[in-house]
């Protein structure tokens, strides 16, 4: 699955190796399109996806695209600026750092 990179990491575009994923998900991706170097390893987090998802107090949220943010191998954020909104899943994975990068309210 293609999906695009939400930061300003200079990665465009990044291939999941994994099938399912839902947000908040730590995945390995392969750059497909980059302005810096290409076919390289990262890791990313996952912070929308196309498919709706449940939250526990019933309400549906789904997003246009599948999108992530590329992390370092310690788990943080290797840009500086996200460019989308972050889902509130996220907090309760300890990935409050991304919080603070988006400019965007967080859903």
């Amino acid at each position: 699955m293609r999906l695009l990179v939400a930061d300003n990491s200079g990665v465009r575009l990044v291939k999941c190796i994994q099938k399912a994923m839902k947000v908040g998900d730590v995945v390995r991706v392969v750059t497909v399109k980059s302005s810096k170097q290409m076919a390289k390893m990262h890791k990313a987090v996952m912070i929308s996806t196309k498919k709706p998802y449940r939250r526990p107090d019933g309400t549906r949220l789904r997003f246009d695209t599948n999108s992530c943010v590329i992390l370092d191998e310690k788990g943080s954020p290797v840009a500086n600026r996200v460019t989308a909104p972050i889902p509130y899943e996220l907090r309760a994975k300890k990935m409050t750092k991304l919080f603070s990068l988006s400019k965007l309210k967080p859903v």
